[in-house]
C-alpha cells in the first residue's frame, strides 16, 4: 500500500481557508491579505478523510476529484471528528457541516456537483 504525506498532499491537491470573517472556505492565497495572528491555532484539514484512502482505496477514487486541504481552527476540525450534528455545527461556524467534510450520501444526492 502506498504511502502518502501531506507533502505529497500539499502539493497534490488545491488548498483553501475558512474565513471566520466571511464563515466560508476560500482559496490559501486570500490569506495573505488577513492578519496572520488569525492562524495561529489552524489545522490542516482533508476535506474527503484520509482513512477513507487509505481503507478503501477503489473507493476513494470516485470522489478523489473533490479533495482539497482546508485550513481551519483546531476547535472545528475537532467538532468535524466528534460527529457534531449539523445544526449544531451551522449554528456554531455560520457553514454547512458538509461544506467543510466529505459525506457519501451527500455526493449521491449531488450536493456537490454546484454549476
Amino acid at each position: 500500500m502506498k504511502t502518502h504525506s501531506m507533502q505529497d498532499d500539499l502539493k497534490k491537491y488545491p488548498r483553501y481557508f475558512f474565513d471566520e470573517l466571511t464563515r466560508s472556505i476560500l482559496p490559501e492565497e486570500i490569506m495573505s491579505e488577513r492578519n496572520p495572528i488569525l492562524f495561529l491555532n489552524y489545522q490542516r484539514h482533508h476535506f474527503v478523510e484520509k482513512t477513507i484512502r487509505k481503507t478503501n482505496p477503489t473507493e476513494y477514487s470516485r470522489f478523489e476529484y473533490l479533495q482539497k486541504l482546508i485550513f481551519l481552527p483546531a476547535e472545528m476540525n475537532y467538532d468535524l471528528s466528534s460527529g457534531m450534528d449539523e445544526k449544531y455545527f451551522f449554528e456554531k461556524w455560520g457553514i454547512n457541516k458538509f461544506d467543510v467534510i466529505f459525506n457519501k450520501n451527500k455526493w449521491l444526492e449531488n450536493y456537490y456537483d454546484k454549476s
